[in-house]
């Protein structure tokens, strides 16, 4: 309405309020993968996320590599940075595993990045890493985009579990789950009563249509999140084998 009248007036959202932008850094498992001719000694396994404790209990040794990837992504505007299956950590001694996330911690403290991660449990584990960083913490996603497989016996009564740990170390934090776009798994957590804080969305699309692909699932996400009255994360997406299309 016009200064000084008296008539009505309406506000109008248009779009989200703001977008917070991040991306991954986990290099005790990227430093090791190699799925071609080279292994590093020790490795987990021979596909996705592997992780060598032979190798990475020697990781003060890549400090001035990490450094330096942790200043390129704040310069490339980034304002969160993901450390992706965190439990891999897990598999070395505890101190170990400990002084390299106080060194990320502190890296990323200096830089003013925030972070992020996905871990699976136990709640001890989830407990911990949520507490000790709880300045940097703001976002826990439970056992990487796990609902993309529905939901099993059990899994309601142990992400329960884990979203209460969790929150008892870091209360501001964000704690949820993550799918690929089929919301009716969130529907069946509600129905089970299971806690959620945000909508995770994890979207991979091949093939020339997707821009149209992406743009249903960002509606369909955001507007189903804001029913809710949640915020949403979309914590992974490529277009993939898009330069093999001609």
């Amino acid at each position: 309405a016009a200064r000084g009248s008296t008539r009505d007036s309406a506000a109008i959202d248009v779009g989200v309020r703001h977008v917070t932008f991040g991306t991954a850094y986990f290099p005790y498992s990227t430093f090791v993968e190699n799925l071609d001719y080279y292994r590093v000694p020790g490795v987990d396994r021979e596909t996705w996320w592997p992780i060598s404790p032979t190798q990475w209990a020697r990781w003060r040794q890549y400090v001035p590599r990490m450094r330096t990837d942790l200043h390129v992504i704040r310069a490339m505007g980034f304002d969160v940075v993901r450390l992706h299956h965190l439990e891999l950590l897990q598999q070395l001694d505890r101190r170990e595993a400990l002084a390299f996330l106080d060194w990320y911690a502190g890296e990323a403290r200096a830089l003013g990045l925030k972070m992020m991660f996905d871990t699976e449990g136990p709640a001890e584990w989830v407990a911990l890493v949520a507490g000790r960083y709880r300045d940097l913490v703001d976002r826990v996603e439970l056992e990487n985009e796990i609902l993309i497989q529905g939901v099993k016996p059990g899994a309601a009564e142990r992400w329960t579990a884990l979203h209460a740990a969790a929150k008892r170390a870091n209360p501001a934090a964000d704690v949820f789950l993550t799918t690929a776009g089929n919301h009716g798994q969130f529907e069946r957590l509600r129905a089970l009563g299971v806690p959620f804080d945000r909508v995770g969305l994890h979207a991979y699309k091949h093939g020339a249509q997707w821009p149209e692909s992406f743009r249903s699932h960002a509606l369909g996400t955001g507007g189903w999140a804001s029913d809710l009255g949640l915020a949403s994360s979309l914590g992974e997406f490529n277009w993939k084998d898009i330069t093999r299309l001609s």
